[in-house]
């Protein structure tokens, strides 16, 4: 029912015209308006509100068949071993690392490149405007979710102004709340 309605909202707002798929975004700078470079193209903005998300499939890599290896979403239940190794370095396998940790097991944890807080196609960004960060290096936000006028964040970036819930469904309800009366205002000026 849910999907539904997305969907006819989504039709009814003429959002597919508008839709750009499959492409990463690069980089996020600031000019007289704000400059969004994807793999294919170039897009300007007054205002930008970041909103990453989490893919809702399970990628199972081919060598990940064995019968010790399991996806941490996996419906099937396996005894928990004393010594585990988390490959991933996303939210989720951070999370999961520390509850075995909490638990007295030994974790690795392996990842592809180094653990960072911050989306590399917005460090132009940060560095062109010296944003602020916290010391874990996470966006300071204000109540309404702007980093710097015109750009908001929400998701796994509003996590310490929205709570637990920022990446959940209501986190991004939340965010709406604060974001748009912040558009309309913007609006009437012009």
């Amino acid at each position: 029912m849910f999907n539904d309605h997305c969907e006819q909202t989504i039709e009814a707002l003429g959002l597919p015209a508008r839709f750009i798929g499959n492409e990463a975004v690069e980089s996020i700078e600031r000019h007289e308006t704000f400059v969004i470079q994807t793999t294919n193209r170039r897009i300007t903005a007054d205002t930008v509100i970041v909103s990453t998300g989490q893919s809702n499939t399970m990628h199972v890599p081919e060598w990940a068949t064995l019968s010790t290896c399991r996806h941490v979403f996996s419906k099937s239940e396996s005894e928990e071993q004393e010594n585990v190794t988390v490959v991933g370095g996303g939210i989720t396998a951070l999370h999961y690392a520390i509850a075995r940790v909490n638990k007295g097991h030994h974790v690795t944890l392996v990842t592809k490149r180094p653990l960072e807080p911050s989306q590399s196609f917005l460090r132009p960004l940060l560095e062109q405007l010296s944003l602020p960060l916290t010391p874990c290096g996470t966006p300071v936000l204000d109540d309404t979710l702007a980093w710097t006028d015109g750009l908001y964040m929400t998701g796994p970036y509003a996590d310490l102004v929205l709570g637990p819930f920022a990446r959940a469904i209501y986190g991004g309800q939340e965010a709406a709340r604060r974001i748009v009366p912040q558009l309309l205002k913007a609006k009437q000026k012009v």
